[in-house]
């Protein structure tokens, strides 16, 4: 079973002629099904042009890892500002970045905000993006937040844990790391996100 890499992507700045085509993009995904509580998020790219897929072609292998970043992905949750969801082994990368850019036709100053963790957590990162550009993005993985967590944390994980074995010395440290494991991942993204914003030029 694949493992799931939950995503979420805030525009923490967007005018009206924006906020209004991202209402209006949310309207192409169809309807939740009986039962569900997610919806495709391939569905966010059929508006019927030319060179858009259909439905069933947004569901398929192929299209979904080329033009999403992902085997699959849904969506959870949309709102006027954001969407949030989770996608198999990848965030979705190219699917987020090919919404910001169809967004920013209508709002060239469009600030958006995009953050993944997947559920071990193997990875997780953030981005930051002005328009069409990306202002900043990280990437970290495991032993970089196993890092971080023992640095924010020398009195009681400093020297407790075993790179090579991958483990802890005892059940204390390990069971401290992971009561402050998700606080330091998100402090982490945050970090990311406000050093991008400096360079926001609106």
């Amino acid at each position: 079973m694949a493992n799931h890499v939950h995503w979420s992507l805030n525009f923490s700045s967007m005018n009206e002629e924006a906020t209004k085509k991202f209402i209006e993009i949310q309207k192409r995904v169809r309807p939740l099904q009986e039962g569900s509580y997610t919806q495709w998020f391939g569905d966010l790219f059929v508006d019927g042009g030319k060179t858009s897929p259909t439905y069933e072609e947004s569901e398929e292998y192929n299209w979904a890892v080329d033009n999403i970043g992902a085997k699959w992905c849904y969506i959870e949750d949309m709102y006027e500002d954001s969407i949030t969801g989770y996608s198999a082994w990848s965030p979705p990368t190219e699917g987020i970045e090919s919404l910001i850019a169809e967004l920013s036709e209508y709002d060239k100053n469009l600030v958006s905000v995009f953050t993944y963790d997947d559920e071990f957590p193997n990875f997780f990162g953030a981005a930051t993006y002005e328009g069409n550009e990306c202002l900043s993005s990280e990437y970290w993985e495991y032993n970089d937040l196993i890092k971080k967590c023992i640095q924010d944390n020398m009195e009681d994980l400093g020297g407790k844990y075993n790179s090579e074995e991958g483990e802890w010395a005892d059940e204390e440290s390990e069971g401290i790391f992971q009561d402050v494991m998700y606080e330091t991942l998100s402090g982490m993204q945050d970090d990311e996100i406000l050093y991008g914003m400096q360079y926001v030029t609106k």
